[in-house]
């Protein structure tokens, strides 16, 4: 799957989640969790979950 279309499958499923699941999903995904998933699916999992873990250390 090319990265723009994994970006807008991502960003069509999120739609299907309230702003408060989306705010816990934020709150799950770590800088951390991020990049392990980023070690295990490619660098392109890391721009996907960039959103979620913008401005965390």
């Amino acid at each position: 799957m090319q990265d723009t279309n994994l970006r807008d499958y991502v960003l069509s499923a999120l739609g299907h989640l309230s702003w408060s699941e989306l705010d816990e999903l934020d709150e799950a995904i770590t800088p951390r969790v991020a990049e392990l998933l980023s070690k295990a699916f490619g660098p392109q999992m890391r721009q996907l979950l960039a959103p979620l873990i913008a401005g965390e250390r």
